[in-house]
Formats: C-alpha cells, structure tokens, sequence
C-alpha cells in the first residue's frame, strides 16, 4: 500500500523513506545507493547562472557538479578526490582547520539539513557501505555532527538564509534554497543575493577572483 502511495504522489527518495518510516515498514523497494549521474540539461542550467553559487548533490550529499562561482565561494571540488568530494565530510571534517564549516556562522540551518539528508540516506541505502563509513568517520571525528547525529531531528530546510564569512571578500548573508529532482534523489542547491545588493557585488568580485587564493598572493 505504502508503495502504491509513493508512487501514486511521485514522492522523491527523501519523501519516501520518510513515509516508510511514518508507517513503520521497511522499504520494499530498494536500490543499493544513491544516483551520481546529472542530467545533461541539469548540468547546462547550472552553467548558466552565472550570478549563484550552484551545487548538485545526491541525497548522501556527494558533489556531483558545481559551477564556477559555487567553487569560489567554497572550493575547487574538482581538486579534490571522489572520495573526499562529500559537503558534509567537508564541512565538519575539513583537514583545514579554519575551513571547516566553509565559513558558516553557527546557526544550524544548513548543517541540520545536510545531516538530515544523510540520515535519510543511511535509512533508503543500507547496504551502501560509503555511507555507514561515512558516518562513522563524522562520528569519530566531528563532535559537532555527533550532537546532530544523535538529536535524531529530522529538519531539512529547502530555503533559509546563511552567513558566510569569506575569506577573501568577508561576510556574505546568502539565501539558500534547495530544489529536488523528482525523479531521482538529487538536490540543487543554490546561494544567491538580491540583485544590486553589496552581497550581490561581492559575489559578483567572488566570480572573477575564482579559487585564487589572493592572501598567499598578496603574502
């Protein structure tokens, strides 16, 4: 029944292991991870918009694709191994210690729903043994996402606003919103500023500095 629900509403994954789990069953319907394949017309979209950071991420919060300024204003995730390209193992694990939450204020936000996502990924995937270690890499590693973790909240945001505190062009208050892929358990997740606003120029500067690292220049 659960199953013809799913369907009938054409729930994402997310939607959908959390109706499983309202309804005390275990999915029937399972798949062994997440998809990492992004659709063409997704890939050209993000490309495009040039004046937001945009990442493409499945629901373990694994980096798909990104385009230039998302890099800019986080990092150059194609420097970095598929391994070690997961927001939330960068996020709270990043071997740089002043990296670590990309420069997030601490407002839980966006750490509550990627943890989320990755708690419903745990759920959906049980056999997908990056995931599990995964979570236990955070779990050993990151007291902050221990405290999230064990909270056992599920809080997933699909828009909000976060402040970022740049390196090279300081305080960013960004609105972020997080659009699923119906058809596949995919998020878009985007940071934009209002148009003309001092947030808007300085992302605008963010797009053309790129992943310079402008401090050892100037150093």
């Amino acid at each position: 029944m659960l199953n013809g629900i799913a369907r009938a509403l054409r729930l994402t994954g997310q939607e959908r292991t959390h109706l499983f789990r309202l309804g005390g069953q275990a999915e029937t319907e399972t798949v062994d991870g997440p998809d990492e394949d992004v659709p063409a017309g997704t890939l050209r979209l993000i490309d495009r918009m040039g004046d937001a950071g945009v990442v493409v991420m499945n629901g373990a919060c694994q980096v798909l694709a990104w385009n230039p300024l998302a890099a800019a204003l986080f990092e150059d995730f194609s420097a970095l191994g598929a391994g070690n390209r997961n927001f939330v193992r960068r996020y709270f694990l990043h071997p740089d210690p002043a990296r670590r939450g990309y420069g997030m204020d601490d407002t839980p936000r966006f750490a509550g729903t990627a943890v989320s996502y990755l708690r419903i990924a745990a759920a959906r995937y049980p056999r997908h043994a990056e995931i599990h270690e995964l979570i236990r890499d955070l779990l050993a590693g990151s007291p902050e996402f221990a405290r999230l973790w064990h909270d056992q909240e599920l809080r997933i945001e699909h828009r909000s606003r976060q402040i970022v505190e740049h390196p090279e062009v300081g305080r960013l208050e960004l609105d972020f919103e997080i659009l699923t892929m119906p058809d596949r358990d995919q998020q878009v997740v985007l940071f934009t500023a209002e148009p003309g606003s001092p947030v808007y120029r300085a992302l605008e500067l963010l797009r053309v500095i790129g992943t310079q690292d402008m401090s050892a220049e100037l150093g």
